[in-house]
């Protein structure tokens, strides 16, 4: 969630101390991910990301996928994974932005949304990772892919899923967050 979950990037948590252990911080799990400037959402003791599994290929067929993104899940306590979902990807037009999803997944009402970086939009049941809806944006509503890819995570304001696409009927598009209409 950008900012936080009050929108404001304010931090209402325990006091950060002044200086780090000087051995480190403890690592308390780590997981290997892909490519990608994905964020972390965190939320009901699991933890969700997208990342780019495959590199994206330097030569392919024309209209063929080049790579491979993921929205993953993995317990917040012990970093076991505990759902994950791929699909292949295009990435020829982002040029030097080519290393993956730039956004946080959102989670709300049971529900995780992401936004792939070429417009694959889900909806997720949280914990299965069963897809509830899903739609590519950009064949569904003329969405343009930016230089960088899609960089802004979905947001939801009552029963809505507000998405960032530069549609060219406009550039927020609202859909029905339980049903994806």
């Amino acid at each position: 969630m950008w900012r936080g979950v009050r929108g404001d990037g304010s931090w209402n948590a325990p006091v950060l101390p002044d200086r780090w252990p000087a051995a480190g911080l403890k690592t308390v799990w780590k997981q290997p991910v892909g490519g990608g400037y994905a964020g972390m959402t965190v939320a009901d003791g699991r933890v969700y990301t997208l990342d780019l599994e495959e590199p994206v290929a330097k030569k392919v067929e024309a209209g063929k996928p080049d790579g491979t993104e993921r929205v993953l899940c993995f317990d917040a306590a012990t970093g076991k994974p505990l759902w994950s979902h791929k699909y292949p990807v295009r990435y020829g037009g982002l040029g030097g932005y080519a290393n993956g999803p730039r956004t946080s997944p959102t989670v709300h009402d049971g529900k995780v949304y992401a936004l792939g970086a070429v417009g694959h939009l889900f909806c997720f049941d949280a914990k299965t990772g069963e897809i509830v809806w899903q739609h590519d944006t950009v064949a569904k509503f003329g969405a343009r892919v930016p230089e960088w890819g899609f960089a802004g995570s979905p947001v939801i304001d009552g029963d809505n899923v507000i998405v960032h696409l530069g549609a060219k009927d406009g550039s927020l598009i609202a859909l029905d967050r339980k049903t994806g209409k």
